[in-house]
This record gives C-alpha cells, structure tokens and sequence, in this order.
C-alpha cells in the first residue's frame, strides 16, 4: 500500500503546484482591481465572484469540470 502512496505523491505534487499557480493567476489581479478601485462596477463583479467561487463545493467543481470538456 506504501508503494502505491509513493508513486502517486509526484502527480498530486504537481496537481497541488499546478492548482496554485492557477489560483494566483486569477486572484492576485482580482485582489488588485479590488484595491485600486474600490466601490466600483468591476470591484464589485470581482468581489461577487470571488464569493460565489468560493461558496461552491469543491467536489462539484471538480465534477463540472471532467464533464465540460469531454462534451
């Protein structure tokens, strides 16, 4: 069981990094449009839909995204 454990841990390694570089290309310039222009239409699209990302379950997301491109 050990063995199948450590030939995964590379891929999940990479999934982890992959998902992380992901999420700082989308967050890091929706936090700045944020802070450079509060109170505004695009802050609060942004603002909207970070909180609506984040109400969403993971597993769900997970599943839409498997379904989506093999349609």
């Amino acid at each position: 069981m050990m063995q199948e454990v450590l030939h995964r841990l590379p891929i999940t390694f990479e999934l982890g990094i992959m998902a992380l570089i992901v999420a700082l290309i989308v967050g890091i310039p929706i936090g700045v449009d944020s802070a450079v222009a509060q109170n505004t239409a695009g802050d609060f699209v942004t603002r909207s839909f970070a909180v609506v990302a984040l109400a969403l379950p993971g597993f769900w997301v997970g599943t839409l995204v498997m379904m989506f491109p093999s349609i």
